[in-house]
C-alpha cells in the first residue's frame, strides 16, 4: 500500500505554528474479524500516546461520517460538515486537546 501526503513533512515544520494551519489526526484501524465486518477502532489512544505538536484528534466514525448513515464513513453532509467546522473553530486556539462535536447520532 502507497500513501501520499496532503503537504510534505518539510513543508508541516514550517507551518506549525500558523493559526491558519489546523492538523488533524484521524487515525482509524479497520481489524479485519475471522467472520463478519471488520472490526473499527479510533487511533486516539496512539493520538494520546504521542503526535505531532498542535494536532487534534478526531473520530473518523463519529466525526467525519454522516450521523444515522446506511453505511459507515459516509462523507457528511455540508451541513454536517459545517456544524463540525464550527466546533472545530472553538479549539483552534486549544492545542493538545480531542475535539469533541456531539455530531454522531
Amino acid at each position: 500500500m502507497s500513501f501520499t501526503n496532503i503537504v510534505t513533512p518539510e513543508w508541516l515544520s514550517v507551518h506549525l505554528a500558523d493559526p491558519a494551519v489546523k492538523i488533524l489526526d484521524c487515525t482509524t484501524y479497520m481489524l479485519a474479524q475471522p467472520v463478519g465486518p471488520s472490526k473499527i477502532e479510533s487511533g486516539r489512544a496512539q493520538y494520546v500516546k504521542g503526535h505531532i505538536p498542535g494536532a487534534q484528534h478526531v473520530c473518523m466514525e463519529q466525526d467525519f461520517s454522516e450521523p444515522g448513515a446506511r453505511f459507515a464513513f459516509t462523507v457528511p453532509s455540508p451541513d454536517t460538515f459545517n456544524r463540525y467546522d464550527n466546533s472545530m473553530n472553538e479549539w483552534a486556539n486549544t492545542p493538545d486537546k480531542p475535539v469533541q462535536t456531539g455530531l454522531a447520532s
